[in-house]
C-alpha cells in the first residue's frame, strides 16, 4: 500500500491538540471530520509515524484526507521511490525528504531489502506467480517493519527530488529501483493480417471475442485439418473455449458464495423457475375432460378436512418449528423431484402404448 500509494503519504508533527499533517510538497492538510483518523493522537516523535491514502481520497486543501492507513518510518522507508544514507554525516534522503538518523544495524538491512524487494517482486508479476515471491524476503520484510519506528529527528520537505539532484558517479550510492519502461507488443508478436488492395478490413463478428493470430497462421496454403479449420482457427476455438469456461466457472463460484453468505434459501430463483416448468408441464398433461369435471360438495369438504390436517401436521413437525423456509424448501424439491419421476413414467407408459399399436 505504500509503495502504491506514493506519494499519498504525509508525516505526522506533534501538535497541541492534534498532529498537523504535511505532504512531500510542503502542503499542509488534515483528515476529514468524519473519517477514522480525525481524532488520531500521537504516540511517537515527528517522523516516526506517518499517514498514507489513495489520490481518489484527497478532496481539497483543508479537511481532504477522507480515508487514510497509519505507517511508521520503516514502511516509509522501505518502499520509498528513491534513498541516500550519509552515515558519516548521520543523514538521510528520501524522495523529497530530509532529515538526520542515527547509524545502526538497520541501515545495512535496509539497503540490501530495497535491492531485492522490487526486483523479486517485478519477477513475480511477470511470471504471473505472486506464489513465487521468496518467502525469505517477505519474513525479513515483516521482521524490519515491526522492528520500533526508526527516528528520523528534524525531517522536513525539500525542493526537489534526491533521484533528481544526484548525477553521475554519485548516483551509485542511491538506492533507487527502475521499472522497465513498457515498449508495447514486439513486432514478432503483433497480428499479421494479409488484405488484398482495396478490401477493408472487416471488424470481429458480433460477440466474437478477437485474438491476435501468429504469423504463420496469415500465410496462405496453411494446413487444414478434417473440420476445414487452420492452426490459426484452432487456436483461436481453443482460447474462445477457454474463455467462455473461465467465465462459467466464475459465474458458479460467485452463485456458491451467495449460497454460502445467505443461506440454503439464496438461489430461490432457480427454484420458482423449476416450479413454474412442472406445473406448465403438468397443466398440458392434464386432459380436458378432467379440468371439465369438478368436484361434489361432499367431495370438496372431505378435501378441506385433509389439507387442514395436513397443514395442522407441518405445523407440529419438529424441522419446520426449527427452520420453516429450510423446510418449506425441501419440501418444494420433494415435490418437484416425485412430479418429474411421475412424468417421467407417464411418458414411459404412453411410449410403449404407442410402440404396442405400432407393431399390432
Amino acid at each position: 500500500m505504500v509503495a502504491g500509494f506514493s506519494p499519498s503519504i504525509s508525516v505526522l508533527y506533534r501538535g497541541q491538540r492534534t498532529p498537523y499533517w504535511y505532504l512531500e510538497s510542503n502542503e499542509e492538510v488534515s483528515p476529514f471530520r468524519g473519517s477514522a483518523n480525525a481524532d488520531y493522537q500521537m504516540n511517537g516523535a515527528d517522523g516516526e509515524e506517518w499517514m498514507v491514502f489513495s489520490d481518489a481520497m484527497k478532496m481539497g486543501r483543508f479537511n481532504s484526507i477522507m480515508d487514510s492507513s497509519l505507517v511508521f518510518s520503516p514502511f516509509v522507508l522501505l518502499f520509498a521511490r528513491a534513498l541516500m544514507i550519509d552515515e558519516k554525516k548521520g543523514e538521510i534522503r528520501f524522495d523529497r525528504w530530509y532529515a538526520f538518523v542515527q547509524n545502526g544495524p538497520w541501515i545495512k538491512e535496509l539497503l540490501d531489502l530495497r535491492a531485492k524487494v522490487m526486483p523479486s517482486f517485478k519477477e513475480a508479476i511477470e511470471s504471473r506467480d505472486l506464489a513465487g515471491f521468496s518467502r525469505e524476503l517477505t519474513t525479513r520484510i515483516a521482521d524490519f517493519v515491526r522492528q520500533r519506528p526508526i527516528k528520523l529527528d528534524k525531517i522536513e520537505a525539500v525542493a526537489r527530488n534526491i533521484d533528481e539532484e544526484v548525477t553521475g558517479a554519485a548516483r551509485k550510492h542511491l538506492s533507487f529501483y527502475e521499472w522497465p519502461e513498457d515498449l508495447g507488443v514486439d513486432d514478432e508478436e503483433e497480428e499479421c493480417v494479409k488484405v488484398s488492395p482495396g478490401a477493408v478490413p472487416a471488424g470481429p463478428e458480433p460477440f466474437e471475442i478477437p485474438v491476435p493470430d501468429d504469423d504463420e497462421d496469415g500465410e496462405e496454403g496453411a494446413a487444414v485439418d478434417a473440420k476445414g479449420m487452420t492452426r490459426g482457427q484452432r487456436k483461436r476455438t481453443k482460447r474462445r473455449d477457454d474463455f467462455m469456461r473461465r467465465f462459467e466457472f466464475v459465474n458458479f463460484v460467485q452463485k456458491q458464495d451467495e449460497v454460502r453468505k445467505n443461506g440454503g434459501l439464496a438461489d430461490l430463483g432457480g427454484l420458482a423457475g423449476s416450479l413454474d416448468e412442472a406445473l406448465n408441464r403438468s397443466d398440458r398433461a392434464a386432459k380436458p375432460d378432467d379440468l371439465a369435471r369438478r368436484p361434489g360438495r361432499k367431495v370438496q369438504a372431505a378435501t378441506d378436512e385433509r389439507e387442514m390436517a395436513q397443514y395442522q401436521g407441518v405445523l407440529g413437525f419438529q424441522a419446520f418449528q426449527s427452520d420453516p423456509l429450510g423446510a418449506l424448501e425441501q419440501h418444494l424439491k420433494n415435490s418437484l423431484r416425485r412430479q418429474n419421476e411421475d412424468g417421467k413414467k407417464a411418458e414411459g407408459i404412453a411410449s410403449k402404448k404407442k410402440r404396442k399399436q405400432a407393431t399390432g
